[in-house]
């Protein structure tokens, strides 16, 4: 996937276009794209045991004991710098949520989708967008259903209007949830676990 990936920044971009990407393809994007994309991290942050504020955050998951998120003002740093913007998955960090969110709505903040590669939500997948001037701000938070699982009842309770993604019938109990102890509103999205 990553040769795919490089060849099409290669036939796509101009030299030095900068391209933010998540930890998986950085490295191996680097080696092969640096004299032509300088390559930027999204900048993931995994924490383990607390909870990361989650209004802060533009992408949050659990998997493997801990929280796994884009902190928006380090996803709005990297986006703001690049012109490329590459998702990936299915790994633990593969904020496919994040991408089915993006899909129909990320062109309204200017992250517009440019390619695909792979079968998004099965098997290999990687995602390409092209960086308008981001308006991170105006994307909500997008929850899984993993994640808020994990959220206590205190946190859930302050928790400002998201997108809650996950298999639809999970979505609509954490919805439930979420409405039941006075969160914030919340949109429901139907998007593949990593």
């Amino acid at each position: 996937m990553d040769r795919v990936v490089g060849n099409w920044l290669r036939n796509h971009t101009r030299d030095g276009e900068v391209v933010a990407c998540i930890f998986r393809f950085q490295s191996m994007l680097w080696v092969r794209e640096a004299d032509h994309n300088p390559i930027r991290s999204l900048g993931f942050s995994i924490t383990a045991g607390s909870i990361p504020p989650v209004n802060d955050q533009v992408w949050l998951d659990w998997t493997d004991g801990a929280f796994s998120s884009l902190p928006r003002e380090r996803f709005d740093k990297a986006t703001q710098a690049s012109t490329v913007i590459i998702l990936t998955g299915p790994h633990r960090k593969g904020p496919a949520a994040l991408a089915a969110w993006l899909q129909p709505s990320g062109g309204a903040v200017g992250i517009t989708p440019a390619a695909q590669f792979g079968a998004f939500g099965s098997g290999e997948w990687a995602l390409a967008y092209r960086g308008h001037r981001p308006h991170v701000a105006n994307i909500p938070t997008v929850l899984t259903v993993a994640g808020l699982a994990h959220l206590d009842d205190a946190t859930v309770q302050h928790l400002g209007p998201l997108v809650l993604a996950g298999p639809l019938d999970a979505v609509a109990a954490g919805a439930q949830r979420i409405r039941t102890l006075g969160g914030g509103a919340v949109t429901q999205l139907s998007a593949p676990e990593h």
